[in-house]
């Protein structure tokens, strides 16, 4: 059963506790999610040929909901050509009644940032405004959820539309940090410090962060939460005695828990 440190910040205040959460947590999160079959065909073949959308040439998958209240981003990591924990959040009988889903990728495996000759941001940027559009809602019922890579665009993407909360796990964060062992280095010229990026953003969202023993990890989730304690913000951070990058991934039930509770502060 995996051990962690749950620590909750509101204002100057951080309260501490152990919590034992194997219940909330699987070794894989893709779990061989691309395997699913459904009528003789994977099942991943269906969900993009009915809910794959591509906008500002962009592609991604969209679960719509019937009255929606609140819009979930998903980041994938740097999987190319898939989309994070999509099967998760299907519905056989496809129909969502107050949570709209978005799934993302990067291909390209540039952070979601892109390069000095052509910026991904602003068509990011554009796809996630297409669907809060679509969704009618406002910024105050977006939330970002990543991992790794997409952990670092869940929290860029919150912090550069002011959305309301963020979901990362083993996010990476800081160039110094993230060089050491991620193929980082050649967005040397477009990477933002995400520890940086919060000093400068006037209003920020409420975060979620989980890192483990993981050095590069560590080290760039110890400089975000100072700079989120500087900020005196709200926060959760979740500590995993795990020393290998690859780790816990948190299930369905837990993000969503997580998230609600974002939405009743």
């Amino acid at each position: 059963m995996m051990r962690t440190l749950y620590c909750f910040c509101i204002l100057p205040i951080l309260i501490c506790f152990n919590l034992k959460s194997g219940s909330f947590f699987e070794d894989d999160f893709l779990l061989e999610e691309y395997s699913i079959v459904r009528g003789g065909r994977p099942l991943i073949e269906y969900v993009k040929s009915k809910y794959e959308y591509t906008v500002n040439g962009m592609n991604c998958l969209f679960y719509p909901a019937r009255k929606p209240r609140r819009l979930y981003i998903f980041f994938n990591g740097a999987t190319k050509g898939k989309y994070t924990i999509w099967s998760r959040f299907w519905n056989t009988s496809e129909s969502w009644n107050h949570t709209a889903y978005l799934f993302l990728k990067d291909d390209s495996k540039r952070w979601y940032l892109g390069s000095e000759q052509e910026s991904l941001v602003p068509r990011y940027t554009s796809v996630i405004r297409y669907f809060m559009k679509k969704c009618h809602l406002g910024c105050e019922s977006v939330y970002t959820i990543g991992h790794s890579m997409g952990g670092y665009a869940a929290i860029y993407y919150a912090l550069l539309l002011g959305l309301r909360g963020v979901f990362a796990f083993r996010a990476q964060i800081d160039y110094k940090s993230a060089i050491q062992h991620f193929t980082v280095s050649k967005l040397k010229n477009v990477w933002e410090d995400l520890d940086k990026l919060i000093t400068a953003t006037s209003s920020l969202p409420l975060f979620y962060i989980q890192f483990g023993e993981f050095l590069p990890d560590k080290n760039a989730a110890t400089n975000f939460i100072d700079s989120l304690r500087e900020r005196q913000s709200i926060f959760i951070v979740q500590k995993t005695l795990n020393v290998n990058y690859a780790g816990y991934h948190p299930k369905k039930e837990f993000i969503e828990r997580t998230l609600r509770y974002f939405e009743d502060i």
